[in-house]
């Protein structure tokens, strides 16, 4: 299986089937900058290929940044090699490891049929075998809002980082809190903030 070349405006990137993402070889212009005198000549470098610097983000999947927008790394190979004739929405870990992006253990799948891999792979516990009621629309928005934002804290590690939190130190910063206790640095903020864990005092 040969890799996947995607030919932008603003670069060349390449995936291949092993899940990895580089940003291809291509020329670099020069710039003249304000109050910089243009010679006439100009000299053109070659950027060399590189592989694009993976993030772990809070729900446990790699991403890469490409042309200033996030991606999910497992939704790009799927999208580059696995053919979707049905539109399927979303793309399941075969084996359930959300680290291993090789095609071979990757597929398309509706919501239902995410939801119940998840199930069968222990990625997803049932809470109940009862569906939650909500009061109103609102009410249930509100609350689907907050569990999307929430990390894997307990309420005791969300009670110690508002205790210690210090803006811009090298040890207590939303930064090194979110390091420490492996979320994104937005999630972090969002506890430090109470806009998550509201119930938590």
């Amino acid at each position: 299986m040969n890799d996947y070349i995607e030919d932008t405006d603003t670069g060349i990137y390449r995936i291949t089937p092993a899940g990895k993402v580089f940003s291809q070889s291509k020329l670099k212009h020069p710039i003249v900058g304000k109050g910089m005198e243009f010679s006439g000549k100009f000299k053109l470098t070659l950027k060399p290929e590189r592989e694009l610097t993976y993030t772990l983000n809070n729900r446990g999947y790699y991403s890469v940044g490409i042309r200033k927008k996030t991606h999910m790394v497992h939704r790009l190979v799927a999208q580059a090699f696995i053919p979707n004739p049905e539109n399927k929405p979303f793309v399941n870990h075969i084996d359930g490891n959300k680290l291993n992006n090789h095609v071979s253990n990757l597929e398309w799948c509706t919501c239902a049929e995410n939801n119940a891999h998840a199930r069968a792979t222990g990625l997803h516990k049932q809470v109940s075998g009862h569906a939650i009621k909500y009061k109103s629309d609102a009410t249930k928005k509100a609350a689907l809002a907050n569990l999307k934002d929430k990390s894997a804290l307990s309420d005791d590690e969300v009670r110690y980082v508002r205790a210690v939190h210090k803006p811009r130190d090298k040890d207590f910063s939303s930064t090194a809190l979110a390091s420490k206790f492996g979320v994104s640095v937005a999630a972090m903020c969002k506890i430090v903030s109470r806009q998550t864990y509201q119930d938590v005092v």
